[in-house]
This record gives C-alpha cells, structure tokens and sequence, in this order.
C-alpha cells in the first residue's frame, strides 16, 4: 500500500468533505435529536462533546469510505476528482489520517460516562464496515442509517435515558427510514455507473419506483419522530418543530416528484433542513423545560 504523496492542506479538506457539508448536518441533527429527548437535566459538557464528535467521526467515515472506494470512484463521474481516486492523497496516508481522526473520537469518548463506550465502540464498526456494504447487499443504506443514527442513541445513553424505554429506538427506526430515503435520492445520479461496475444500492433496487419508495420512507421517518413525540410526553415546543419539519419535507418531496429523479442529489442537499427542524423544536423544549 502506498502512503505518498500525503495531500496538501486543499486536498484534505477535500477529502474530508469540508467543502460540502452536508453529510455533517445529516449526522449532527439525529444526535442533537438523542440529545434532547433523553430524560434528565441537559448537559452542556454531552453537548459539546458530541457535537465535536458528529465532525471528528463524519471525517473519519468520509476517509475510510475513500480508501474503501478508490477504485470504484475513478469509474464514477461523480467521484472520480475525489483526492484519493484522484491519487492527490495515497490509499495509506489517508488509512493514517483515518486512524488519527479514530485517536481524536477515543479521546472525546472517554469524556463520557463508561456505560456509552461497549455502544460507541459497536459505532465504530458500524462507520467502518458500511463502505462494503455495497459489494454485498443491495440495500447498504440500512448500515448507513443505523450508523448515522446511532449518535442520537449514544447522547440517550450518556444522558442516563434508559434503553428498555421505546423512544430511543423509534428514533433510531425514525433515521434509518429517513437516512435510507434521502441516500436513495443521493444514489440516483449514479445509477447506470453503479450497474456499470457493480456497486448495489437501494437506488439500483427500487428502480422505476425509487421516487416513490423515497416519498414512503420520508413520511415513515416523521411518523416515527410522532411516536417518540407521544411516548416522551413531548411539550408543545417539540411538536412545532416537528410540524416544522414535516412542511418542509412534504414541500421537498412535492418538488421532487414533480420534478423526477434528476432532482435527486438537489433532493439529498435539502433535506437536512427537515432534520434540523426537528432537533430545534426539541433542544428548545429542552432548554425552556
């Protein structure tokens, strides 16, 4: 394996996807969501470790899903600039840079209470193993889900929310169903590359009723956020966050249908705002409690 050349400053902040940092919204919403919901006394030390967390752990999984993918993305129109596809930065520097930024996230976690780190290490493998998830399944968006939503259960953990309770799997099943809707969106664009070289995806599998399996998923996932609602006892302010967002996402999904799957990835860009919604309408609840 080759660890030069190491990449320039640009190149890195390529790598991590800095540039476009949409993945980190889509990651950071979910685990403010956990944040907030969880029973007890808010912390601003939890919040702030997680924040950080949500960067450090998103860069981490922007680089091993690069070293994972090299190959394919030089045959993909979309991913073939990508600094290591592009050979800026060597497939070993960035396995180096991965095990920093892994360091970093260990350094956060033993800021936490001992009961989150057998969850956050079962996290850790969840980030690394989802890159190859789309060489064996067609539906590799389930791992993504579960991994992006799995901060949100490790903030109910470290809050001391209980895991016998409903409400912090309803919001992880709520994440899964949006993740896997909006990253089907996002795969899209890359279809006929994907067929091409034989990377699987819901994309691939949903095929001509992919538009409609994203309008499915979408209104699953608020529906879930609703359960979780109820079974919190969530005060008014929650609620209007969630109704919030659920405008949001209608009006995207309404644009996106009648617009066709060429709006996907614009689709994918937009949709963290729903998310966002969400967790204000909660964090607000929380702070104003």
């Amino acid at each position: 394996m080759r660890f030069n050349p190491v990449g320039t400053p640009m190149a890195w902040w390529r790598l991590l996807r800095a540039d476009r940092p949409i993945g980190y919204w889509l990651l950071l919403w979910p685990t403010w969501i956990g944040l907030f919901a969880a029973p007890g006394r808010f912390s601003w030390k939890h919040f702030l470790v997680f924040t950080l967390g949500v960067f450090v752990m998103r860069s981490a999984g922007c680089v091993i899903n690069d070293v994972a993918d090299h190959r394919f993305d030089r045959e993909v129109a979309r991913t073939r600039t990508r600094p290591i596809a592009a050979g800026e930065i060597a497939p070993g520097a960035g396995l180096l840079g991965f095990a920093l930024l892994a360091l970093v996230a260990l350094a956060l976690l033993m800021m936490l209470p001992a009961r989150v780190i057998p969850w956050a290490l079962a996290g850790g493998l969840l980030a690394i193993i989802y890159p190859f998830m789309k060489r064996v399944t067609d539906y590799p968006q389930l791992v993504l889900g579960i991994a992006f939503g799995w901060g949100g259960l490790l903030a109910w953990i470290a809050e001391g929310g209980p895991l016998a309770a409903p409400a912090p799997w309803l919001l992880l099943a709520a994440n899964l169903a949006w993740a896997v809707g909006y990253d089907t969106a996002y795969a899209l664009a890359d279809r006929k590359d994907d067929a091409r070289i034989g990377v699987r995806s819901t994309a691939r599998r949903f095929g001509a009723r992919a538009l409609g399996a994203i309008a499915a998923l979408m209104l699953a996932a608020f529906a879930l956020w609703a359960a979780a609602l109820i079974v919190l006892a969530a005060p008014a302010l929650a609620w209007a966050g969630w109704l919030a967002g659920l405008v949001i996402q209608m009006r995207l999904l309404v644009w996106l249908l009648a617009e066709g799957e060429g709006a996907g990835f614009r689709f994918f860009q937009r949709t963290h705002a729903a998310g966002m919604a969400v967790a204000i309408g909660l964090g607000l609840a929380d702070l104003l409690s």
